[in-house]
């Protein structure tokens, strides 16, 4: 984690010792687990990425400011099922790109659902799909 993050985010402490007025996130961050991110896998991200920190950073702004969630509850209440299977396809590359794997593939059930002409399962696992998306760009707006 330590080569992920900004150096100014980086404060070595001695073993055993507790840092004074650290977080719930901090400490995770410390154990090594970062709860907040673990719908992203930022390893893959950065293999994606070249092992580029500024890239994979840029990487997740784009993901947060090119979010299509709303466009894809647009084109899922219109039933506009040729649009909505492009979306949700380059939503799937984008994820993937950024290690948010279990998202991309999720992604990849939707496309494949429309392509088949499965519109039921779509009904069925669009909003849980879109909650999902959503709670990953909160997560890394938040973490930016």
């Amino acid at each position: 984690l330590r080569k992920y993050l900004p150096s100014g985010l980086i404060h070595p402490i001695e073993p055993g010792e507790k840092p004074s007025g650290t977080s719930a996130v901090c400490e995770d961050v410390m154990s090594g687990s970062f709860s907040g991110l673990e719908a992203i896998d930022v390893e893959r991200g950065m293999k994606y990425c070249m092992g580029n920190r500024a890239f994979y950073q840029k990487m997740l702004s784009a993901f947060v400011n090119g979010a299509k969630y709303a466009q894809m509850e647009s084109l899922f209440r219109e039933k506009d099922w040729k649009n909505y299977q492009v979306t949700v396809h380059a939503v799937k590359g984008t994820a993937l790109t950024i290690g948010a794997v279990k998202l991309s593939e999720h992604a990849k059930e939707l496309e494949y659902a429309v392509k088949e002409d499965r519109i039921s399962y779509v009904e069925q696992q669009h909003a849980a799909f879109i909650l999902e998306y959503c709670d990953i760009v909160r997560t890394i707006q938040a973490n930016l």
